[in-house]
């Protein structure tokens, strides 16, 4: 049969909270010695339309239209030691 080795990565998700209303650019960056391999955009409220959630650098960037009516949106990235 053949040998298989499989190689554990050690991952973190780190978060950036924009809570002001007129925040509407959010973004997160990883540690030192971790790689983004993905992230994502919430929103405290019910309507909201993200028009930019992408890789930044070494990190997430989380943009939305203009809603002052939503308090919060919050970036997330994945960042492993690869």
């Amino acid at each position: 049969g053949a040998i298989v080795r499989l190689r554990l990565a050690v991952c973190r998700v780190i978060m950036c909270i924009g809570s002001v209303s007129d925040v509407n650019l959010v973004s997160v960056a990883c540690p030192s010695g971790y790689t983004v391999t993905g992230g994502g955009c919430s929103i405290d409220g019910d309507y909201t339309v993200f028009f930019l959630s992408k890789k930044n650098s070494n990190g997430w960037k989380c943009q939305r239209y203009n809603d002052p009516q939503t308090p919060g949106m919050t970036a997330y990235a994945v960042c492993c030691k690869v």
